[in-house]
């Protein structure tokens, strides 16, 4: 048995010389990895995990190998077996030989899948992690936008206009997504992809009624604050606000207050919506307000991050604080009286 990675590497390549010679063709390879034991090898891992990488690099076949010999002679095997799962997954192990009633291997497999992309958003991950599908009386809960724009269409014929579609169907089933997001009952790849479907289904309307305008609740100023190149949170919460009937002017993230003074005035906002995520950045929200008070902006203040909390919210000013994206666009239609 070949024990490091150069060695398996220079036998694959003999053995796929030959078995073409033979009239093997290429899409009949699997390659193994070859697992050693590591209790008797401390390289075993690593030269497992060097070795798919040169599959991969140099060959491009798929790799193949069993797993459970790693954890040979060790206690606590499953454990052992799980995280080398993993790594090999990483590492580009494509057919894995396992008992696949081994509860924490399938757990591996679905976490890894969500870190990996295979599971893009890791939307299977989060249904088995709840036990439950987002709802589904909500189209725009689903994955895909074919529903909602079947939806609509049907609507529109029966008579339907689409301030009616807007706040009776889509805002309604984004709220309905929301208090399960409160609840546990689905989680952040779920709300993304309502957002997403929702936008579609937004410029959907407009496609087929260009004249008609969906339901406008009031302008937003959106940004991370000076400092603060952290945008994730902020724009999920941007995404969530524009597809429940609001005009969003997003500034992006690092802004200078002066920047975000002069932009609430220049769209005359309803709401500010600042973020941080960093203690050492939240003191530029408190001089964010302080000056948009001192222009005269008659915006409103919603703050959230990481960082921010309740208390610091009330000190600094702000007329509001959202913990997250979901609750954010609850607060933004009680501040301009929409709710």
């Amino acid at each position: 048995m070949p024990k490091t990675a150069e060695a398996r590497f220079e036998a694959v390549q003999y053995i796929l010389d030959h078995a073409k010679q033979y009239g093997l063709t290429e899409g009949d390879f699997l390659l193994d990895g070859l697992v050693m034991t590591v209790s008797a090898d401390k390289n075993a891992c690593r030269e497992v995990l060097r070795t798919l990488g040169l599959y991969r690099e140099h060959l491009g076949y798929p790799a193949t190998m069993g797993l459970s010999n790693i954890s040979f002679g060790l206690p606590n095997r499953p454990l052992i077996n799980s995280t080398f799962f993993s790594m090999c997954l990483a590492g580009g192990l494509d057919a894995p030989i396992m008992n696949p009633y081994d509860e924490k291997m399938q757990d591996a497999l679905m976490a890894a899948n969500a870190l990996l992309g295979t599971d893009p958003n890791g939307i299977e991950f989060s249904k088995n992690a709840a036990n439950l599908a987002a709802p589904k009386k909500a189209a725009v809960a689903k994955v895909t936008d074919l529903p909602v724009m079947e939806a609509i269409k049907h609507a529109l014929k029966e008579g339907h206009d689409s301030n009616e579609i807007t706040e009776k169907s889509l805002t309604a089933a984004m709220n309905d997504i929301g208090v399960d997001f409160g609840a546990g009952r689905v989680f952040l790849p779920q709300v993304l992809l309502s957002a997403e479907t929702m936008r579609t289904a937004f410029d959907k309307l407009k496609e087929l009624i260009p004249a008609a305008a969906t339901a406008d609740k009031g302008t937003v100023v959106i940004a991370t604050v000076k400092g603060d190149v952290h945008d994730l949170g902020k724009n999920i919460t941007g995404a969530l606000l524009a597809n429940s009937g609001f005009k969003l002017v997003d500034l992006g993230k690092d802004v200078p207050a002066e920047d975000i003074v002069r932009a609430a005035i220049e769209n005359d906002a309803d709401i500010v919506g600042l973020c941080a995520l960093m203690t050492t950045t939240m003191v530029q929200i408190d001089k964010v307000i302080a000056d948009l008070h001192e222009a005269g902006c008659r915006a409103k203040v919603m703050v959230g991050g990481a960082a921010v909390t309740q208390d610091y919210a009330d000190a600094a000013g702000a007329d509001a604080y959202a913990s997250d994206g979901v609750k954010a666009v609850k607060l933004a239609k009680a501040m301009v009286g929409k709710e």
